[in-house]
């Protein structure tokens, strides 16, 4: 069975639509459709309607009873091409947030490859609904999220739980002391989703009717934007202020009176992994352990 065209037909079913799987895949619309042809061809079953004045696509029940196979034949294939490679080498695929790829896992992943030099890594940073996908998928062997889902091949499980603290604009002097949410001017913040509860949270320390200063799709320009205004701030993991204090020493850090819930990071994994998945999976976790009990704003759930 050509892998080319199982991978094409699991590109089809995710995007719905033959012409987003064909700019995914970068080939032509008719180079996706010859694909699945010949893949059904060689199954000797249809697994895709195609009816006229449909923009999307349906699977048949035959279609529907192939992708599982269809996803344990990529993985098996990528597993097999790797390990002729290299049999004493792991690949590892990590999908997250960009908070915890950028801000957490650099110190632990370069001490894990500086002692562990046969483990080979993928980073890879979408958004929840897609870490989910790809775990789901395959194309990711765990995933690390702060909003719960439910796939029915996927296992979720709280993971660790941070501290969350208030970071405030360099460009005056804050108070030296923990600040009540009344300090705070809420259309100066700087606004970014970080979990469920602390949504709640927020919801009952401002008013949800006053907009913000800026919603962030992304933590990335937050530097930036504390420094446009002397009452700039934001709701920030202990591990994304340290990083910005360590940017720009003079941004304020400031625990908030009330009380900040946590954030919980939840850990995706698939059911029944393969022994190469498994053992590369408990290696991250094993320096993950220890990354979290060297630090004391970071707790093991």
């Amino acid at each position: 069975m050509n892998i080319t065209c199982v991978e094409t037909f699991l590109t089809v079913i995710r995007t719905r639509t033959i012409s987003q799987a064909a700019n995914i895949l970068y080939v032509s619309q008719s180079t996706v459709s010859g694909r699945l042809k010949q893949l059904e061809e060689e199954l000797g079953v249809t697994l895709i309607e195609r009816k006229k004045g449909l923009r999307g696509i349906e699977l048949t029940e035959k279609g529907r009873l192939f992708v599982p196979l269809a996803e344990r034949w990529v993985q098996l294939g990528k597993e097999t091409a790797y390990f002729s490679h290299d049999a004493n080498q792991s690949l590892l695929t990590i999908a997250a947030s960009d908070s915890i790829i950028s801000h957490i896992f650099p110190k632990l992943l370069q001490e894990m490859m500086s002692r562990e030099p046969q483990l080979r890594l993928q980073l890879r940073s979408p958004n929840v609904q897609s870490i989910y996908q790809m775990v789901n998928a395959h194309d990711a062997d765990v995933g690390f999220v702060h909003f719960t889902s439910r796939y029915d091949n996927v296992l979720t499980q709280p993971y660790m739980a941070e501290k969350m603290v208030l970071v405030l604009s360099p460009l005056r002097t804050w108070p030296d002391r923990p600040l009540l949410p009344a300090e705070l001017d809420p259309t100066c913040e700087l606004r970014a989703r970080w979990s469920p509860e602390i949504e709640q949270w927020h919801a009952t320390q401002w008013d949800p009717s006053r907009r913000p200063y800026v919603l962030l799709e992304t933590i990335t320009p937050l530097q930036e934007l504390l420094s446009a205004s002397e009452n700039s701030w934001a709701l920030c993991s202990m591990s994304v202020a340290i990083s910005l204090k360590r940017q720009n020493a003079a941004i304020a850090v400031r625990d908030c009176a009330l009380g900040i819930p946590e954030r919980i990071c939840y850990l995706l994994t698939r059911r029944n992994p393969s022994a190469y998945t498994l053992a590369a999976t408990q290696m991250l976790l094993h320096y993950l352990n220890a990354y979290i009990d060297q630090h004391d704003y970071f707790r093991r759930l």
